[in-house]
């Protein structure tokens, strides 16, 4: 009887978190899956191994975007970028962006042991990870805070932080107000809309000084987030500032 209360209860466990023998993209039952993430998923969406731009590690589509012998897309060549190199988990493919859509608006916080589990082996593939000090995530507004009850970034980053023993710093950033989301803006009303939207809190420039920091995020999609983080940072004296994010989104998007 006791057994079977046990097995019950485990029984309710999966269900209401998902079970843990089950790709999270595809939805298949696999016994010999790995934290969640089938093979065939793992080729097919994650940046890994694939033709990324060196800069901004998003995925190049086609072999004409990319130029030099560090194999820069063209954007982060046009762009000067100010922060100093990034990556991403996964091509913001349909499959990824539904995924992630739902731990960003429906509240499916299941995922982010994942989430976190999959940008931390990615950053511990690259050489960023010996350079980083400390941790931080892309602040929410405090009007976007109190509508959707949680910021996704701060979660990813606050995991991510504990899977690489690496200080976060929840508390140095602060979002400002404004009435625009950047959600479908172009890539300059992006900039002139997130400009001077982050601000230093009082009493931190000290711990940003000669620093090399990295940003967390959801999705790389034209870096003006990330790129005015780092123009704020540096302006206090950040020696290096990097970026992750779980996808980005393809080099022609």
């Amino acid at each position: 009887m006791i057994m079977k209360r046990l097995f019950d209860f485990e029984s309710l466990i999966d269900l209401i978190y998902r079970q843990k023998k089950i790709c999270y993209i595809c939805g298949e039952y696999n016994p010999f899956i790995e934290k969640n993430l089938c093979g065939k998923c793992r080729s097919r969406y994650s940046l890994y191994d694939k033709d990324i731009c060196s800069i901004c590690g998003r995925k190049i589509e086609l072999e004409e975007n990319a130029i030099g012998k560090e194999h820069s897309c063209f954007q982060c060549i046009s762009n000067r970028n100010i922060y100093d190199g990034g990556i991403a988990v996964f091509n913001y493919s349909k499959n990824i962006k539904k995924l992630i859509a739902e731990f960003k608006y429906e509240e499916e916080l299941y995922l982010k042991e994942f989430f976190a589990y999959e940008m931390a082996n990615r950053i511990k593939s690259t050489d960023i990870y010996q350079d980083i000090d400390f941790i931080i995530s892309v602040p929410m507004s405090i009007n976007r805070l109190k509508t959707r009850g949680y910021n996704q970034a701060d979660i990813l980053a606050e995991l991510v932080s504990k899977f690489l023993n690496i200080p976060y710093e929840d508390s140095l950033l602060k979002k400002i107000d404004k009435e625009k989301s950047q959600k479908g803006l172009s890539r300059i009303q992006r900039i002139r809309n997130i400009k001077d939207s982050f601000i230093i809190n009082k009493g931190r420039d000290e711990d940003i000084y000669k620093k090399n920091i990295l940003i967390i995020d959801d999705v790389y999609t034209t870096g003006t987030t990330v790129n005015e983080i780092s123009r704020v940072l540096k302006k206090k004296n950040a020696d290096k500032v990097y970026f992750l994010t779980l996808a980005s989104t393809p080099f022609n998007v």
